[in-house]
């Protein structure tokens, strides 16, 4: 992982989330606000998933970094630019901070998985 390709991912990282943040904190999309927070939960877990595989393989050190990073990157930016339109309300939901868990563990679980099959495929070339 180099530096140029971590900050490039991790600006285009904190603009899908806060965009994604501030739609779904501030619009009632579905008449279900269960099927609301499912949705945006799943979202995370896509983009996250997405965004972390273009590392390529990983080790876990890196992948524990990326996690405090992006958290605390979200939780700043969540601050700056999310709660002029959301209010500093977003910060007492349980689904805000679940949805950081949720991008927290997609971002470790999912990942790995991708970095032990990469991992296979190099060992059955031999």
């Amino acid at each position: 992982m180099t530096p140029k390709k971590f900050l490039a991912i991790f600006i285009l990282q904190a603009l899908f989330f806060t965009l994604l943040k501030g739609y779904f904190f501030e619009h009632q999309i579905f008449d279900n606000p269960g099927l609301q927070q499912v949705v945006f939960w799943a979202a995370i877990i896509i983009i996250t998933t997405a965004l972390a595989r273009r590392f390529g393989p990983i080790t876990f050190l890196e992948a524990f970094i990326l996690v405090v990073v992006w958290t605390l990157g979200d939780l700043l930016l969540d601050l700056i630019f999310t709660t002029p339109f959301t209010g500093m309300a977003i910060f007492y939901t349980s689904q805000y901070w679940f949805g950081l868990l949720v991008m927290d563990v997609s971002l470790l679980v999912l990942h790995k998985m991708r970095h032990i099959h990469v991992r296979h495929q190099m060992h059955a070339k031999h």
